[in-house]
């Protein structure tokens, strides 16, 4: 164990590691889980301390762990006026005994990797035949993921009240960054130092640009660095 009481290494089951549903972030939230888990899996880390840990916002950082439960890569105990503690359900891994590697008799989860056609296992003509499928849902389960982490964009970018901010225009641009590769972390966090840039100037509503704007331009990339906020500056209302 360290001094900050997490372990030197994070062991992530692999059968995390390859679940196309979770995003980079979520499974990173998953890893630092992990250096907290004792033999049985079982840790109790504050959200904040994994947020800071990681990178990210306290409120993405839960909404990455609530994912994880969902997809049964963890579960949560919660506790009143404590911190929850987590749990890596036992034996979760991916159908490998990493000591031997030898492949186990165990069944195949449903989002197996792609499949290797040099095999000649059975099974790779109906994987052939459904890829069309299968790319149907990846690409399903990316834009459903995409609006879930616009929300939180949408919720961290800078208020223009009183005026208009469209925020359809806005999500179609995020989604398409989104597509395009780009890290949704990565955008949310250029919101949360743009709307501390524009509290810490007293930056007038009418000269913050538009979100559809800001996206179109990949103006997160102008803000990955944290600002510090000046003390004199007001808070913002981030309701749009």
């Amino acid at each position: 164990m360290t001094k900050n009481g997490s372990g030197n290494l994070a062991i992530v089951p692999a059968v995390a590691v390859f679940d196309r549903r979770l995003s980079a972030t979520e499974v990173r939230i998953l890893a630092a889980i992990s250096t907290y888990a004792d033999r049985n899996g079982r840790c109790w880390p504050a959200v904040s301390t994994l947020a800071e840990r990681i990178g990210v916002s306290e409120r993405y950082a839960s909404i990455c762990i609530h994912a994880l439960a969902e997809f049964g890569h963890v579960e949560i105990e919660a506790r009143s006026g404590q911190s929850n503690v987590y749990r890596i359900p036992p034996n979760h891994s991916s159908g490998v005994n990493h000591s031997s590697g030898v492949e186990m008799d165990t069944p195949e989860p449903q989002f197996a990797p792609p499949p290797n056609h040099s095999s000649g296992d059975p099974r790779t003509t109906v994987r052939t035949n459904d890829t069309k499928n299968d790319t149907k849902n990846e690409h399903t389960d990316g834009v459903s993921s995409a609006h879930t982490e616009f929300d939180t964009f949408w919720q961290s970018y800078p208020s223009r009240r009183p005026h208009s901010n469209p925020k359809q225009p806005a999500l179609t641009k995020f989604v398409a960054a989104v597509k395009k590769g780009t890290p949704p972390e990565e955008i949310i966090r250029g919101a949360q130092n743009y709307a501390t840039y524009v509290r810490r100037e007293r930056i007038e509503p009418k000269y913050v640009a538009q979100a559809q704007t800001w996206l179109g331009q990949e103006r997160w990339t102008d803000y990955q660095a944290a600002m510090p906020a000046s003390e004199s500056a007001y808070d913002s209302d981030v309701i749009h």
